[in-house]
This record gives C-alpha cells, structure tokens and sequence, in this order.
C-alpha cells in the first residue's frame, strides 16, 4: 500500500490529531482487503 506525505500545515488540525493517535497506537486503525469489505461494514454500522 502506498501512501502520500502531505505537509502538517496542510492538514486539517483534527484529521492530524487522530493520525498521530493511530501512529501512537493510542488509537486502532482497521484495514479491510478491498473496498467492498468497507462497504459491507459502512452499512452494518449504519443499520445499528
């Protein structure tokens, strides 16, 4: 997987405080295989 550095200044201030939480592990980041894996949890969590 690739992933794209982008300058702090351009983040927005709230986006860049869970992504240090997830670098951290203060917070937990769920990876799914592909997109309809995604989907699949989008609509069970919005179901709930």
């Amino acid at each position: 997987m690739s992933t794209t550095k982008v300058k702090k200044s351009e983040l927005n201030p709230d986006l860049e405080k869970v992504l240090e939480n997830v670098e951290s592990g203060k917070e937990s980041l769920t990876k799914y295989k592909n997109f309809d894996e995604y989907i699949k949890h989008a609509k069970k969590v919005l179901e709930d």
